[in-house]
């Protein structure tokens, strides 16, 4: 099944649309039906005739649509050629906005035959429906704490890699594979890695090519050195501090929060400096990354924790006190970015969440918030941010989503207590399947579409 969406001008689409080679046209297909399937996704099937080559057409905000109309109508159209079956997945649409979408046919790239009737379909958010995997749960004493995933250039894989890390410095890894992004976990011989205490949080880091960093109790630090080998070295980190949370910043900069006001970064994962002003000593449960959007607002850090602490830094060394308007504990803070028609980010929404119930969202710069008290105030413990979606869960295994930060909708239980924080799985290969991801202390793993 063909899976590449092509985008062309919109005089070449009225073009191929009306006219053709020396074939011929084929009658318009029977049975054409459009479904929400997947996260970003429609789903279209109908009558397929041997020999025939399909075209599919979809119109963004509309209710019908005529492939053969002049070029001047088909602003913003989406088309899919050279299909052969009589089904057809469109990918990397916007959640959220209706399509308009038909099918035609034609023969030895005759002109395209008579539409299909249109069908309307609206792709939806993932979250609402948590399944489990075939994934082999790990030992009951990993107690698993934090799990991240990158694609390493210096290994030849087929797969991204995951890894797992736990208490008295236990590290998994393992590769995903098939459409329910399937995990076999495996300890190195390498994954203590000289770190003993409890590892709280890992990250993955495009420095180099890609690596894994992960931080825990007493500052400890332990980073993959070789994709390969699965070598892991420790680290230092300017801080006996428990390390609670770590950011990315692409492959240029890594930020570690923890207790007591505990914030140090670094470039390498492997060298650590700490924050030159911290104005809280608060323990830190929660860091992110928010990048600057062309002419708009500057990157920015944003780091939360107990008594509503909230932190802002622009360089990761100088930090600033937010007022969050709240007095709980914040456990999760998540940005994801705002797209218009062209697929070009025009600003990114931010938001935390804490232990009492609220929401909070952030303006353009992270200088002011606005807290929400979420209907029966969920216990959040994390909270991530992907594809123009809040994911928040409870440490009991509760879902919550959003789309605005402000108003929120519980998905209920996704079957894992306690939850390990959320994250959004967005495949670097194909053949794997994306969606919201969740484990518990034992690796048992539940995947969102």
């Amino acid at each position: 099944m063909k899976n590449l969406r092509l985008l062309w001008s919109l005089p070449l689409i009225a073009g191929l649309a009306a006219c053709g080679g020396t074939g011929s046209s084929a009658p318009p297909p029977t049975n054409f039906r459009v479904s929400a399937v997947q996260d970003s996704q429609l789903y279209m099937t109908w009558d397929a005739t041997p020999g025939v080559e399909y075209w599919v057409f979809c119109a963004p905000d509309a209710s019908t649509l005529d492939s053969h109309t002049p070029s001047s109508t088909h602003s913003g159209w989406l088309y899919y050629r050279g299909i052969t079956t009589g089904s057809y997945y469109a990918t990397g649409l916007t959640n959220g906005r209706q399509y308009a979408c038909t099918v035609n046919g034609r023969k030895d790239s005759g002109p395209g035959g008579l539409d299909a009737t249109p069908q309307v379909a609206t792709p939806r958010f993932a979250g609402a429906n948590w399944a489990s995997t075939s994934s082999a749960p790990l030992a009951g004493s990993m107690g698993l704490r934090s799990v991240a995933y990158g694609l390493f250039s210096l290994q030849s894989v087929t797969s991204d890699q995951f890894v797992a890390v736990g208490a008295n410095g236990q590290i998994a890894v393992s590769a995903a594979s098939g459409a329910e992004a399937t995990l076999g976990w495996s300890v190195p011989a390498q994954s203590a890695s000289g770190v003993t205490t409890d590892l709280n949080a890992v990250a993955y880091s495009g420095y180099g090519g890609g690596r894994f960093v992960a931080v825990g109790v007493g500052g400890k630090v332990a980073y993959a050195l070789n994709a390969a080998s699965w070598a892991w070295a420790p680290a230092s980190m300017p801080t006996t501090a428990d390390m609670n949370a770590i950011g990315v910043a692409g492959s240029s900069t890594l930020v570690a929060v923890g207790n007591a006001g505990a914030v140090a970064s670094s470039g390498d994962g492997a060298g650590w400096t700490s924050a030159t002003s911290v104005p809280s000593s608060n323990n830190l449960r929660a860091v992110a990354y928010v990048p600057a959007v062309p002419n708009g607002a500057s990157a920015w850090w944003v780091a939360v924790g107990d008594g509503g602490t909230i932190l802002k830094s622009e360089d990761a060394s100088t930090w600033t006190l937010v007022s969050s308007g709240v007095t709980e504990n914040l456990k999760g803070v998540a940005a994801f970015a705002v797209t218009d028609s062209a697929g070009v980010v025009t600003a990114y929404k931010v938001a935390a969440v804490g232990d009492a119930g609220h929401a909070l969202l952030a303006n353009s710069d992270g200088s002011k918030w606005t807290a929400t008290a979420v209907t029966s105030a969920p216990v959040f413990a994390s909270l991530s941010g992907s594809r123009g979606q809040f994911m928040a869960m409870t440490a009991t295994g509760a879902a919550w989503t959003s789309a605005d930060g402000s108003t929120w909708s519980g998905v209920g239980s996704v079957g894992v207590n306690p939850a390990v924080p959320v994250f959004r799985y967005n495949p670097s290969v194909l053949g794997v399947t994306g969606g919201w991801m969740v484990f518990d202390a034992a690796g048992n793993q539940r995947l969102a579409r």
